[in-house]
């Protein structure tokens, strides 16, 4: 039987500054089973004060840069940009190379 690789789960949000969302998100990010999930936060705007525990939790903390308070044009290209693996990184097949599941 082959090993499978862990999903990886995108938390999709604006920061991690500590609201009750937040707050939710970076619990379930820290308790779930890595053999079987890798998730990463992908940050609209900022960082945020809980974007250093999540870093030291082992969890991957990319900042997309949006403006804060205006409308963001071709947010979704970047976002799927942001979400794609490293060239370098090998893979069984281009569909399992883009699988998330985004929260």
């Amino acid at each position: 039987m082959t090993q499978r690789r862990p999903l990886r789960v995108a938390f999709l949000t604006g920061s991690l500054e500590m609201g009750g969302a937040e707050r939710q998100m970076l619990a379930l990010a820290q308790r779930l089973p890595r053999d079987r999930f890798q998730p990463e936060f992908v940050l609209l705007t900022g960082a945020g004060s809980a974007a250093q525990v999540a870093r030291d939790a082992g969890i991957r903390v990319r900042i997309l840069g949006f403006p804060r308070g205006r409308r963001v044009r071709n947010g979704i290209g970047r976002m799927t940009k942001a979400l794609r693996f490293p060239r370098s990184e090998e893979h069984t097949s281009e569909l399992q190379s883009r699988q998330y599941l985004v929260c």
